[in-house]
């Protein structure tokens, strides 16, 4: 089994993390995959093949307007206009990367969108299935910019003591980030159990 030792846990402690691949391979666990990447694909393959690429933009854009239209409704509503909106848009484009994937030259970055996507279709659209789930990850990948940018900034901390310092503002900046999510008010939505 394929894992990532995670060093300081704890006092003493060492958590092994299983790769993405061994996660999946879980019952128990359910993998989200983000859409903003399998978006981003096909944004970066528009030069290659305009049309198909146009197609994907446009598929993406409505899942996204829905995304807008349900993001302040409880998490019931948004599971149900997902159901009832963005699943039908999600299986015709499904339908569509099967009906042309067949047609694209394997070395084109059209159809490294297509493959991306397709490898990554149903767990894309696990978020539809779910109010609470977000479409994509951008707003935890924005929350941890400032320690990847900075991880490289602080490799040199001058001295023992100023790596802890470093760290103890990181401990801080983290715990932070924790009590603002739990303060959010997640009693009034509906709960969705078992999903």
């Amino acid at each position: 089994m394929a894992c990532t030792v995670l060093r300081g846990v704890g006092p003493g402690d060492r958590a092994l993390l299983p790769d993405y691949e061994t996660l999946a391979a879980k019952k128990d666990i359910t993998l989200l995959c983000c859409m903003a990447h399998a978006r981003r694909y096909f944004l970066e393959a528009e030069k290659n093949d305009p049309k198909r690429a146009a197609y994907a933009m446009d598929i993406f854009t409505r899942l996204y307007d829905i995304e807008r239209e349900i993001k302040d409704k409880s998490t019931c509503e948004r599971k149900e206009v997902r159901q009832e909106l963005a699943k039908p848009i999600w299986a015709c484009f499904g339908q569509w990367l099967e009906e042309n994937a067949g047609h694209l030259n394997e070395k084109s970055a059209i159809h490294k969108a297509f493959a991306y996507t397709m490898k990554r279709y149903k767990r894309l659209a696990v978020y539809m299935d779910n109010g609470l789930l977000n479409i994509d990850n951008i707003p935890i990948e924005s929350s941890i910019r400032p320690i990847a940018l900075g991880r490289k900034n602080y490799m040199f901390s001058g001295s023992h003591d100023g790596a802890q310092r470093s760290a103890m503002l990181y401990f801080f900046h983290g715990n932070l980030q924790i009590t603002r999510y739990k303060s959010n008010d997640l009693d009034g939505r509906c709960a969705e159990k078992n999903q």
